[in-house]
């Protein structure tokens, strides 16, 4: 079973009530966190996500640049 694809996805889930977001002195808006999808040679399909807070671009890059090539026909 090998790897074949390898897919992010970067959520944004907009809610009205929030808490205080670490130092930031303004309430939360969003959620933000980007889903993992991947496939195998034998069309299984798993998902996964990462939660990101504010930084769901740097933490899509990562997956992108740094652990798909690690896993791509793995």
């Amino acid at each position: 079973m090998k790897i074949t694809a390898f897919e992010t996805i970067p959520l944004k889930i907009p809610f009205s009530v929030g808490g205080p977001a670490g130092s930031r002195s303004a309430g939360w808006n969003t959620l933000e966190m980007v889903v993992l999808r991947l496939e195998t040679d034998n069309g299984l399909v798993g998902w996964g996500d990462a939660f990101s807070y504010h930084c769901s671009t740097s933490v899509q890059a990562a997956l992108d640049t740094m652990v798909k090539p690690l896993v791509m026909g793995r």
